[in-house]
């Protein structure tokens, strides 16, 4: 299993990467759902007798209890808190806010596979999600898909 969701991961990575325009691969996010995605979960489901209760609902992860030290859940709270958010990083790392010299030099910007993370870790949320680049409600402001200039702009 695991070397199985590994290359679904390296194939899932390719898919939503960003390439330059030179560059080009034949994988698209669609063509990973249904040539790597769907086809993994009936290789696993069929490999597994574990996996496939899983699929069913009636599997649980172990439980594991954590014991931390004195002090050490405060210190992780003070630094996630002392953490810039993704927008400030990307700021301080460029020293721009945009990703571009046109329109969006104004605005802060976040590409596609960018979003996308955001989304699947949770920290981001389609305002609907039948909209594929529909707007994103994400670090309290509603992102925007822009066509001209293939980025989602803070609305």
């Amino acid at each position: 299993m695991v070397e199985e969701l590994t290359a679904a991961m390296s194939a899932h990575k390719v898919a939503y990467e960003q390439l330059s325009e030179e560059q080009r691969h034949t994988w698209s996010p669609g063509s990973w759902h249904y040539q790597v995605y769907q086809p993994l979960l009936q290789r696993l489901a069929a490999n597994s007798d574990e996996f496939a209760d899983c699929i069913d609902g009636r599997c649980e992860p172990p439980k594991i209890e954590v014991r931390l030290s004195d002090g050490v859940r405060e210190w992780i709270v003070r630094d996630i808190a002392a953490r810039p958010t993704p927008i400030e990083a990307a700021i301080e790392a460029t020293g721009s806010s945009a990703n571009s010299s046109s329109r969006s030099a104004a605005l802060p910007t976040i590409d596609a596979a960018r979003m996308v993370d955001l989304i699947d870790s949770g920290d981001a949320e389609p305002v609907d999600p039948d909209d594929e680049f529909g707007p994103v409600s994400y670090d309290g402001h509603v992102w925007e898909w822009s066509d001209d200039e293939d980025v989602y702009m803070r609305g």
